[in-house]
């Protein structure tokens, strides 16, 4: 999320959100509103509706704290494809309706709608502190019911005979969602679960990773004792462990990944031990491991919570920790993607062994982006032994 005074920006992997401003007047949003089909099981597409009506309707919202309506935009082309908001929002009961539309129709069934969704729920939960989301479909919008389902909502009442549309009356099914209901603490761990962690995974499974894997674990792995049994801290779909397994070939490999779809390439993995689905907030073990690792983790996850992570890795580890993560002698924020808070750089391993002194340092090095042979991101590792 980035902001700047009241202009807020929250960017998902295929599309953004920005807010509702003029000169979308100016565009095809009105025509929207005229669109029957578009309007199938909404209120609209009864009367004309006219840009002059589109731009008293932005000039209303945008000066009422009570609405954050945002326009939909693909990252790609900045093209507006449709409106999503917060409505009815309410600081004293803590919550907010939510409505979508998808007005340009080649854009239907590509999931816009779920990340959309996603990316505006983190936002009423952690930016606003809202503790509630809520909204209210027809009961023929099976597409709306399925989203709401998708975004961790529940059904949870239903409003009899409630809208009025083409002659008709149609019943309301009501949805809501609480902040509660989550099971993540951080709008990180939201962030990661959600779609912006499925489309990661497509951009982190090309062949040559695995072999620049295998050339810098050999290095890293080179004279150490021997090594049984390893664990990933954030496995993603396994571009890591497949590199150790090549290398180790004998060793017991589990993995805590947070993200739904990872997981399901994990579990295709032979001789993955166990795939432990959750948030590495949630993890909690008493088997101890001789090699305990991160690789690019640790830099995306809230620094309030580090402590809590460096606890695990200690109370995880037998033998080794390994972290693999951007350095920066100070703690600091980096955009990511577009997006603010989450990624930061600082010296992780630094403040490991501050906390346990037991922990010594016996390796580090660097991996460069440019390499010809083995490019990695421009990360630092290092490897300390545990000789308390």
């Amino acid at each position: 999320m980035a902001e700047q005074g009241r202009i807020v920006k929250l960017v998902g992997s295929k599309i953004y959100l920005r807010p509702l401003q003029l000169s979308d007047a100016d565009g095809n949003y009105p025509n929207w509103l005229n669109d029957k089909e578009v309007c199938k099981y909404n209120s609209h597409g009864n009367t004309l509706y006219t840009k002059e009506m589109a731009v008293k309707y932005i000039n209303k919202v945008n000066k009422n704290p009570k609405y954050k309506v945002f326009a939909i935009c693909l990252i790609d082309t900045n093209q507006h494809i449709g409106n999503i908001s917060l409505q009815a929002i309410s600081q004293a009961d803590k919550s907010a309706e939510l409505a979508i539309i998808i007005g340009e129709k080649q854009f239907w069934n590509r999931g816009i709608s779920k990340e959309a969704g996603e990316l505006i729920i983190n936002y009423a939960f952690f930016d606003l502190h809202l503790d509630k989301i809520y909204c209210g479909t027809s009961e023929v919008n099976i597409a709306m019911q399925k989203l709401s389902l998708s975004l961790g909502m529940q059904k949870v009442g239903v409003k009899k005979k409630s809208l009025f549309k083409d002659g008709k009356y149609y019943d309301i099914f009501l949805y809501e969602k609480e902040k509660g209901m989550s099971r993540f603490k951080t709008k990180q761990e939201e962030f990661w679960a959600g779609q912006f962690g499925d489309e990661y995974i497509n951009r982190n499974s090309e062949d040559w990773l695995l072999a620049s894997n295998i050339a810098l674990f050999s290095y890293i792995l080179k004279n150490r004792s021997s090594i049984d049994s390893v664990i990933e801290f954030g496995a993603n779909i396994g571009m890591n462990i497949k590199a150790m397994q090549t290398l180790l070939p004998k060793t017991d490999f589990d993995v805590v990944e947070i993200n739904a779809k990872a997981v399901k390439e994990l579990q295709k993995i032979q001789k993955i031990r166990n795939i432990f689905h959750k948030s590495i907030l949630e993890f909690e073990t008493k088997e101890m491991y001789d090699f305990v690792f991160t690789k690019g983790v640790l830099i995306h996850i809230n620094p309030d919570a580090l402590e809590s992570v460096y606890e695990k890795m200690y109370n995880a580890s037998s033998k080794y920790i390994c972290m693999i993560e951007y350095y920066n002698p100070t703690p600091m924020e980096v955009p990511y993607r577009g997006n603010n808070e989450k990624m930061y750089k600082r010296d992780f391993a630094g403040e490991i062994m501050k906390k346990y002194p037991d922990l010594k340092l016996i390796d580090y090095g660097f991996t460069y982006r440019n390499d010809p042979i083995f490019p990695q991101g421009d990360s630092t590792w290092f490897l300390m032994e545990k000789r308390g």
